[in-house]
């Protein structure tokens, strides 16, 4: 029987929308038992898109951080640029590429932090404030600067790794990834719980050990779009280069530099919320 949808009396329109939802729970369900298991397959990234939906202002904060890191390197650059003569060859440059990736593996693990500090605000019921997170982060730096450095630490290994001839790449970058998930929940750890690195580093690989599967799906299903997105940009400026007409290749450089843009501001946004999503149900 047809439940009429113009009646407030909670067996129509809202009795049609407990309908929908309901319908819509039931494919959800179908579609993560089918890709691994209930909460193992799309469904913590769909509950993040809906916290990153709801609090949009997410969404700012890794653009400012972009610009920041522009900024940065730019003037690292110039930097090089106007010290040139008193670098002193290699070991002057080399010198001044750690300094630089230092300097922007800082910014990145602070933007980071105050992401997961947002997030945690929007999983909370809370509400999101972009400059209350920054100045938070800003509370936790001695946190953030040890966290940054232990990044440089290794990829200054990786690059070491790197030098061993023929198979040296191949484990830098396995060893990479291993790290990079074995240490996803470190960040949210000690932002939000106050953990020191030890102990951050010990709970995130007891983490990665009991949920590693949801960790890597997510991930995977996190940087999927935005890897398209990214095809798709590159794709528009090739076809924008090749019609050999000045304003379609601005348009098309425009128009690859937007979609990037909000495809990398999304992808980022959603990966925090992420996280910080894991790292509650980990400690509940």
């Amino acid at each position: 029987m047809r439940l009429p949808a113009t009646t407030d009396s909670g067996h129509g329109r809202y009795g049609v929308r407990a309908l929908d939802d309901a319908r819509d729970d039931t494919l959800n369900d179908a579609l993560d038992d089918l890709l691994g298991g209930r909460m193992n397959g799309t469904r913590p990234v769909r509950e993040s898109a809906r916290v990153l939906w709801a609090h949009k202002q997410l969404l700012a904060m890794p653009g400012i951080a972009g610009v920041v890191v522009a900024a940065a390197i730019g003037l690292l650059v110039a930097l090089e640029v106007a010290l040139w003569p008193q670098l002193g060859g290699s070991a002057g440059n080399i010198a001044l590429a750690v300094a630089g990736v230092a300097l922007v593996t800082l910014i990145c693990t602070f933007f980071n932090a105050a992401l997961i500090l947002a997030a945690d605000d929007a999983l909370s019921g809370r509400p999101v404030t972009v400059g209350r997170s920054y100045a938070r982060a800003a509370r936790r730096f001695p946190a953030i600067a040890a966290w940054a450095a232990t990044g440089i630490l290794v990829w200054l290994a990786g690059a070491l790794l790197e030098r061993v001839p023929v198979v040296g790449w191949v484990l830098e970058k396995a060893l990479g990834i291993a790290w990079g998930f074995a240490t996803y929940l470190v960040l949210p750890a000690m932002m939000i719980d106050g953990l020191g690195l030890r102990d951050a580093l010990r709970n995130s690989g007891r983490s990665f050990g009991r949920d590693g599967g949801r960790i890597v799906r997510g991930s995977l299903w996190i940087a999927l779009p935005a890897l398209l997105a990214w095809l798709a940009a590159l794709g528009l400026l090739i076809l924008g280069f090749r019609s050999n007409d000045t304003a379609l290749m601005i348009l098309a450089a425009v128009g690859a530099g937007l979609l990037a843009a909000v495809a990398t501001a999304v992808s980022a946004s959603l990966s925090g919320v992420f996280r910080t999503r894991l790292y509650r149900e980990a400690r509940a």
